[in-house]
């Protein structure tokens, strides 16, 4: 239970401090000029964003899997998994039960 909730806070804090920290790198507008220059030069950052997608498709087809193993069946959870990438996971993660034995 808390695993989810330490991702989902982790996850929360390296957004805000790649939007708002270390005010020497711009403006946010800069920042998103700087971030995709990074993409469309820098073949090991495309890699990475192309994982990030990836993996969303990814946890999407294996959470219904740990759900069927948990007898755990709740359509509002599956969908925010399904919709929200990493913070649906997080969630997920939170609010699961554990697997009967």
């Amino acid at each position: 239970k808390y695993f989810g909730v330490t991702v989902g806070s982790m996850a929360a804090f390296s957004i805000f401090w790649g939007l708002f920290a270390r005010p020497e790198y711009g403006d946010l507008s800069q920042r998103g000029a700087d971030f995709l220059q990074i993409l469309k030069n820098d073949r090991l950052a495309y890699s990475f964003l192309v994982d990030m997608g990836i993996f969303a498709l990814l946890q999407s087809w294996m959470v219904p899997d740990d759900m069927r193993r948990r007898n755990f069946d709740d359509s509002k959870v599956l969908w925010a998994t399904r919709l929200v990438p990493l913070f649906g996971l997080a969630y997920y993660m939170s609010v699961r039960p554990p697997i009967p034995r």
